[in-house]
């Protein structure tokens, strides 16, 4: 029943399971946006699905810098 750590090495940048869980609302909000100014109205209007996309991509851009919480956990 030990504290959880983490090990820090400073030697690059690493993405964890939340920033990839970001990455795939990015990339599906993304290719969302396209679809929709294609078809010119779908399920969910483009105004709502390019902020969506966009503070997912932020996102996936601050977890890539090293805020990930779920990078290099193991048990202590």
């Amino acid at each position: 029943m030990g504290t959880k750590t983490r090990t820090v090495d400073g030697r690059g940048h690493r993405i964890g399971p939340l920033g990839w869980f970001a990455m795939a609302g990015f990339l599906s909000m993304g290719a969302l946006y396209f679809v929709d100014m294609l078809a010119e109205g779908g399920v969910i209007a483009p105004t709502v699905s390019l902020p969506i996309g966009i503070i997912a991509g932020v996102g996936v851009l601050l977890f890539w810098l090293g805020n990930d919480p779920t990078i290099g956990y193991v048990k202590g």
